[in-house]
């Protein structure tokens, strides 16, 4: 059976390094630094939109792609990552990728 994607199943992750996995090349790491519950409307109502924010390194920005994520307690995950660009938070030391679940 398929684990369901959720907000809460994300939230206790923060902090947590990710491997994004390019096609060549060593993963890169990224770290997972929000969890954001989404407004608005889904199709079922038993299901509440989020996005999931990482930050990578700035050194290595990556396409707006779909990407095989894996965590150690997740396994991997695939992944329609955007970029959101430089993290102002971090003097652009990193670079921002969303991921959003509705």
């Amino acid at each position: 059976m398929e684990t369901e994607l959720t907000a809460d199943l994300f939230k206790p992750l923060e902090g947590q390094t990710f491997r994004i996995h390019v096609q060549e090349g060593e993963p890169v790491n990224a770290e997972l630094i929000e969890v954001r519950g989404l407004q608005g409307d889904t199709v079922r109502a038993d299901k509440s939109p989020f996005s999931l924010l990482f930050r990578g390194p700035a050194d290595a920005p990556l396409q707006q792609s779909i990407f095989a994520i894996e965590h150690d307690d997740l396994g991997e995950l695939h992944l329609f990552l955007v970029t959101v660009g430089p993290d102002p938070d971090h003097d652009g030391r990193g670079m921002l990728y969303e991921a959003v679940f509705t």
